[in-house]
């Protein structure tokens, strides 16, 4: 697949063998989702997505009145997917911030663009 940067149609037609590669708006490499844009917000998306959906197995899979064992749960699996190679997608506009924070169980408002 060709991931063209910017907003130029090159036009060209890329090979592999005889196949034509597909030209595509996104794609997924070494585990960020980078787009033509190289803007951060699918990726931020994408990520929250997976970890609220590991947030919630948590919540459901442990019943219990110690708040410990899903607290470090949530440290051991959830923060690695927010965190994970935060330098290159790292959050500038509020709404990204905002979804990441909701994630985390922080206030949103209280984050600062």
């Amino acid at each position: 697949m060709i991931l063209n940067i910017g907003l130029t149609e090159h036009g060209v037609d890329y090979y592999m063998g005889n196949t034509v590669l597909p030209v595509v708006t996104t794609c997924h490499d070494l585990g960020i989702t980078v787009t033509n844009d190289l803007a951060p917000s699918q990726h931020i998306n994408d990520t929250t997505v997976k970890a609220h959906q590991c947030a919630d197995s948590i919540l459901r899979c442990f019943v219990t009145k110690d708040t410990s064992v899903p607290l470090r749960a949530y440290t051991v699996h959830v923060r690695p997917i927010l965190e994970y190679n935060c330098v290159v997608w790292s959050p500038h506009l509020k709404q990204d911030i905002d979804r990441i924070a909701k994630v985390q169980g922080g206030s949103p408002s209280g984050y600062q663009t």
